[in-house]
């Protein structure tokens, strides 16, 4: 979770590894959010990275009831770490990439750029707060034998930027309908 109090508004991105969410979870963790942050819900953007191992939550299904339940709860208190620890910043982007990592099979009709664009929030110390950034590729990467690619890219891509430049990262998903990233 990230938060970001410009004048008077806040604007609350949540950035959930999961498969993806009903509209009902969406709805019921932004109103959650909304009335006890006192925050346009309007202003709570919330993004799945499309992970495959997660539980299915896009519809609403009995089994993961619980979970449901417990989700919004858990994001809630995110959130209200994140206001909590608000401080002066500004915002910046660059891009990066990370060998290995962020890479496209250079192929004719396989166009891709294996560049990382990286939003920025830098506090006044100029240390990283938090990054925003995105990729297009599938959230779970299934390479052919005897690759060494992860299931789960948002992850691994997430904690090799906080590894090499600190701060804590939030992935939202490009278009990525047949684009895959092999090298």
């Amino acid at each position: 979770v990230v938060v970001m109090k410009i004048f008077d508004e806040k604007i609350i991105i949540v950035s959930l590894d999961v498969w993806g969410i009903s509209d009902l979870l969406l709805n019921k963790i932004r109103k959650l959010i909304s009335k006890i942050t006192v925050t346009s819900s309007q202003n709570i953007f919330v993004s799945t990275t499309g992970n495959a191992t997660s539980p299915p939550l896009t519809n609403d299904k009995k089994i993961y009831q619980n979970y449901n339940n417990y989700l919004p709860e858990q994001i809630l208190s995110a959130t209200l770490l994140a206001l909590d620890n608000l401080a002066p910043a500004s915002i910046g982007s660059y891009a990066t990439k990370l060998p290995n990592i962020s890479s496209f099979y250079e192929k004719e009709n396989y166009p891709g750029n294996p560049a990382l664009f990286v939003s920025e929030i830098i506090g006044k110390k100029n240390n990283s707060i938090a990054k925003i950034y995105n990729f297009s590729c599938p959230a779970n990467i299934m390479g052919e034998k005897n690759t060494k690619w992860t299931a789960d890219y948002p992850g691994f891509s997430s904690w090799a930027l906080e590894q090499k430049y600190g701060g804590v990262c939030i992935f939202l998903p490009s278009p990525s309908i047949d684009i895959r990233p092999f090298n």
